[in-house]
């Protein structure tokens, strides 16, 4: 009644998966909870390149302070974690026709892998 699995066929239009390198770069990802405009203003905000790397170095947390220059201000405390992830990055070649702006249906997407986020710095909320 029922066929068993080995006598079942492949999928017949079968292809394997293209191997695409991955880069030798390790990233560190920051969840930023808010609108980034400018990248060195939210750079400072999270205490500037060198806590990042000190935060990141002893695995502890990173402050991020809205105000920097606001002694009154209080920071938001981020945690690092290790993670396992991949930055890929995505470009479009777009071609628009001259005469009216619009975009022809043939645009090419392009994707590459970066390299590999290793730890990420996520700001959430803290239960006592």
């Amino acid at each position: 009644m029922f066929a068993s699995l080995s006598s079942l066929d492949p999928m017949p239009n079968y292809e394997p998966s293209p191997l695409l390198p991955i880069g030798d770069k390790k990233f560190l990802s920051v969840e930023y909870p808010g609108v980034v405009r400018r990248t060195k203003r939210a750079i400072k905000t999270l205490g500037g390149e060198k806590a990042l790397a000190r935060s990141l170095a002893l695995n502890s947390h990173v402050d991020l302070w809205y105000r920097p220059e606001d002694t009154f201000s209080h920071p938001i405390h981020g945690d690092v974690i290790p993670t396992s992830k991949l930055l890929v990055k995505v470009t479009r070649r777009i071609k628009r026709n001259k005469l009216t702006g619009e975009i022809e249906a043939d645009s090419k997407w392009d994707t590459e892998v970066v390299g590999n986020v290793t730890h990420a710095v996520r700001f959430r909320e803290r239960t006592k």
